[in-house]
């Protein structure tokens, strides 16, 4: 007897859990995906070679010349560099409120300018 009274009060609550459940995925498919947006990081690369020629050689006679050209580039945050044997990579990362498309213009305006001082070979 006890059991028939407990019924109608147990159905209510499977059937407000229920529907609980449906509206929220429901909801769930309706949200945007704010979590995950789409995002460009603000930063123009550039890489040289120079077959034959060693780390230092190339540190000293390519990386340093970049660096110090596109150092003075308009919202520059910093800029990291590699170089192993034949290839040097500077990168120029931009502060995030600026226009990489006119970043790397600047970028390729600055290398550009000391092109004439590089080895002959670089590439």
């Amino acid at each position: 007897m006890a059991d028939a009274a407990c019924t109608p009060l147990s159905d209510f609550y499977i059937f407000f859990a229920l529907t609980i459940v449906i509206l929220d995925f429901v909801s769930f498919q309706q949200l945007p995906i704010d979590l995950l947006p789409n995002i460009s990081i603000p930063v123009v690369t550039t890489v040289t070679y120079y077959s034959g020629a060693g780390p230092l050689d190339m540190e000293q006679s390519v990386t340093r010349l970049i660096e110090r050209s596109v150092s003075s580039v308009n919202d520059v945050s910093y800029i990291q560099s590699s170089t192993r044997e034949g290839i040097s990579r500077v990168r120029v990362n931009f502060n995030w409120s600026a226009d990489v498309d006119i970043g790397m213009v600047d970028v390729m305006q600055r290398v550009n300018r000391i092109l004439n001082q590089l080895p002959i070979g670089v590439a």
